[in-house]
């Protein structure tokens, strides 16, 4: 059965609760979290509302050492695991899903970067995540600095944590014009943070296999 989007009254409502279900989950396992991607640029592009023609739910977890308790937690409300892409340690995302509403769940790592002359300074650190496409990673890296610490804000009436630099981040991932919707994005070939250098697959590549995406 086809997703419906969050303009569905119904579908918004659902939405909400597994918003809030997943926040009070990792709030109470103590990791690190924030909304992440689409449902971030609904945060502020939307003020505070589900994007409406998106249909699911981006969360974004620094470290996967819980994702085990992630998922026990989430099943034990209702939640069904949906698919796994990647591996521990390496672009590792999970997908849950309760009441036709996905909550994908992306793993992120901290590394340093290349002589980095302050190991716990966060400016010279990035954090990376991966994203799936025919079983092999793209690579999506931002300076920690934009998301880290998180910040605390309600979206669709739940508490919430965000990146640090709500506008550095959303140029970062969307470009400068993350303001105005784009009919030709597509998540695999248009955020501006992917390394394809240190992606599994070449642009080249990628764009041979991918068709037009939705609207963000």
């Amino acid at each position: 059965m086809p997703q419906r989007p969050f303009s569905d009254a119904e579908t918004a409502v659902k939405g909400r609760r597994n918003l809030l279900d997943v926040a009070r989950t990792l709030d109470a396992l103590g990791v690190t979290w924030w909304i992440e991607a689409g449902t971030f640029l609904g945060c502020i592009r939307e003020a505070g509302r589900f994007i409406g023609h998106d249909c699911d739910i981006d969360v974004g977890v620094v470290g996967d050492e819980k994702a085990d308790e992630i998922i026990t937690q989430l099943q034990s409300l209702g939640f069904s695991v949906n698919h796994v892409f990647g591996r521990k340690g390496h672009g590792y995302e999970i997908a849950f899903m309760r009441d036709d509403v996905k909550v994908d769940v992306f793993f992120f790592y901290v590394e340093a970067y290349a002589a980095a002359p302050r190991a716990l300074d966060l400016s010279y650190k990035v954090l990376w995540m991966g994203c799936w496409l025919r079983g092999r990673m793209i690579r999506l890296e931002f300076p920690a600095h934009l998301i880290l610490p998180t910040i605390r804000t309600l979206m669709e009436q739940v508490i919430v944590n965000v990146p640090a630099d709500a506008e550095g981040y959303l140029v970062t991932r969307y470009g400068p014009d993350w303001r105005t919707p784009d009919e030709h994005w597509d998540w695999a070939l248009s955020p501006h943070c992917i390394n394809w250098g240190r992606s599994e697959i070449s642009e080249e590549e990628a764009q041979r296999l991918r068709r037009p995406e939705r609207v963000l």
